[in-house]
């Protein structure tokens, strides 16, 4: 029952306070919560004071009148756009209880899950602890489409998207990262929606930003075979510009405060691998990327010397180590083919 909770036809009316949603919740979940971050701690304070019957009546009347006319107006309103909604609470207690009695006294017959979000998160937790899926693993330098791929393959999970993150120094993006247990929650669901008995993952390291991928998944991509993506300099030196520049200044919106504010992270960035790169490559990597933001030589200049002199000669003395591993190279449509050929 938990694993078809879980499936993503499934959608849930979240209706926890903003924080717990926050601390990790569920796809397909919106958050519309009974009480705010003030008030759940009001009510939880008097439960421990003074025992459950005053917090129950405390909670509803935080939740009244106009106030509780304008919740439901918000739950019919979800309720009308999708179908195979549930109700969900931390433990499906009394909180998704009292929202589906309201429900019903408007005509609405809306069920909340067993167990509530704890229940479903165990099931999570369950499913990433023992993978049962041969694993595949995409690899190739800086800038090689190895996300591109990823996305264009029906038997894959993007982990950096799920992440909100590029999973490298200069990797950080506009949208925060998800919490940890967010960002295993997703994974759980992508994993139990898969249709074949392969997984293609990225080459990753352990952490992605500020989330870590599980320690399962993460042992088990360490011995996995390895498709080796082979793009040349040039076009690699493209992809990145059009990713890290060209596309990030459009999610600003404005383009002045784009530049400014892509130029500081890019900086912060640089001085955070000043020990790898050395002195001499970080003030020619700092200096290229100052002229280039503003206008006076290309973006390119700089990222050809930051994959030359970074992440190149890094991906090369880690990939000497996985050389067992590579069963297949090729361009990219080479190794896409090969991988949506796997059962």
């Amino acid at each position: 029952m938990a694993e078809r909770d879980l499936l993503q036809d499934s959608y849930f009316i979240d209706v926890r306070a903003p924080c717990e949603f926050k601390k990790g919740h569920l796809p397909n979940s919106v958050n519309i919560p009974i009480l705010n971050d003030l008030e759940r701690d009001l009510v939880g304070k008097t439960y421990k004071k003074y025992g459950k019957e005053r917090a129950v009546n405390l909670g509803h009347e935080l939740c009244s009148g106009a106030r509780k006319s304008k919740l439901l107006q918000d739950w019919v309103s979800e309720i009308n756009k999708k179908s195979s909604l549930k109700l969900l609470c931390l433990r499906g207690g009394l909180r998704s209880q009292i929202a589906s009695k309201w429900l019903q006294e408007i005509g609405e017959t809306i069920h909340p899950v067993e167990g509530g979000y704890k229940a479903l998160r165990k099931t999570c937790l369950s499913l990433l602890e023992k993978p049962d899926k041969k694993f595949w693993i995409i690899g190739g330098k800086t800038g090689s489409g190895k996300t591109e791929i990823i996305k264009s393959l029906r038997n894959s999970i993007d982990l950096e998207g799920r992440a909100s993150h590029r999973g490298s120094a200069f990797g950080g993006q506009l949208k925060e990262q998800p919490s940890l247990s967010s960002f295993e929650n997703y994974l759980a669901v992508d994993y139990l929606s898969l249709d074949r008995n392969s997984l293609v993952l990225e080459d990753e390291g352990r952490s992605i930003g500020s989330v870590s991928i599980p320690s399962a998944w993460f042992e088990l991509m360490r011995a996995s075979p390895i498709a080796l993506v082979k793009v040349d300099l040039e076009d690699r030196v493209a992809q990145i510009k059009a990713e890290y520049v060209d596309n990030a200044i459009l999610e600003y919106g404005d383009y002045s405060v784009a530049v400014q504010q892509l130029h500081e992270r890019y900086q912060e960035s640089a001085r955070k691998i000043a020990k790898r790169l050395g002195a001499t490559n970080l003030t020619s990597l700092q200096v290229l990327m100052e002229e280039a933001f503003l206008e006076k030589r290309e973006h390119n200049d700089w990222i050809e010397h930051l994959l030359s002199n970074y992440y190149d000669p890094m991906y090369e003395y880690q990939l000497k180590r996985k050389k067992e591993r590579i069963v297949f190279s090729g361009d990219s449509v080479a190794v896409r083919d090969f991988l949506d050929s796997k059962p």
